[in-house]
């Protein structure tokens, strides 16, 4: 297993190539994460056009790469499938839970795009900007803390006229 690193900005591109199994796993992720560490890039976008094999050892590093990057404020996506690779993405369902391009460009300018979001939110001052997908999750959370909080008894702000 290889790992090569492009910087387009804000936006790093690992392009691992051969098989990311349970025995080359660990150089991957050393790999990746000092290079995230090295270059701090907002957004990752891991170029799978040279990569013919992926085991679960692969999937997790991809979804830990993938939660670095989410609490990091950035995003992780993935592009540029072989057809086998493409098949065990699908069969783990990985194809749900990051953004996939076909192209390493349509990847690249979707974090753009998606940096975009945050930047203005940022210049407008809008304290946490919510991703469309996760609204539903969101508002089924704070519906559930809401009705599992019990109510206090007499009045609630009793300073308060």
């Amino acid at each position: 297993m290889q790992c090569s690193f492009l910087t387009d900005g804000h936006v790093l591109v690992a392009c691992p190539s051969g098989r990311i199994d349970t025995i080359t796993y660990n150089d991957f992720k050393t790999a990746l994460h000092a290079e995230l560490d090295r270059t701090q890039a907002k957004h990752l976008v891991i170029d799978l056009a040279d990569l013919e094999y992926v085991s679960s050892a692969g999937f997790r590093e991809f979804f830990l790469a993938g939660r670095r990057m989410g609490r990091d404020g950035g995003s992780l996506s993935v592009c540029s499938f072989q057809p086998q690779v493409k098949e065990l993405f699908e069969i783990a369902q990985f194809m749900t839970a990051y953004a996939v391009h076909d192209t390493r460009e349509a990847a690249v300018a979707a974090a753009y795009d998606r940096g975009k979001g945050l930047n203005v939110a940022a210049h407008w001052e809008i304290d946490d900007v919510i991703d469309p997908a996760d609204t539903r999750l969101w508002i089924a959370t704070l519906t559930r803390e809401a009705a599992a909080t019990p109510r206090p008894r007499g009045r609630v702000r009793p300073q308060v006229d």
